[in-house]
């Protein structure tokens, strides 16, 4: 199944889109399943998203927030 994360500019997560992907900990056993795959980045039209599929990148590395204990970090 091909794996979408969403990405909102404002959102208040700390994504830079074409390096990193901040989620919260509920997330991590599916980032890490899907670690090395491809996925989609799609933009909801909340706020001022085009409700749209904007960019694939490929999962990288995972490494923890060192500012909140319940969020991560994944490479693209």
């Amino acid at each position: 199944m091909p794996l979408v994360l969403t990405h909102k500019a404002d959102s208040g997560y700390d994504d830079v889109p074409e390096e990193r992907y901040h989620f919260p900990s509920r997330y991590r056993n599916v980032i890490e399943r899907c670690a090395g795959e491809w996925f989609v980045y799609y933009e909801p039209r909340r706020g001022a998203g085009r409700q749209e599929y904007v960019a694939l990148a490929r999962l990288g590395q995972l490494w923890p927030d060192p500012k909140a204990s319940d969020h991560f970090y994944v490479g693209v």
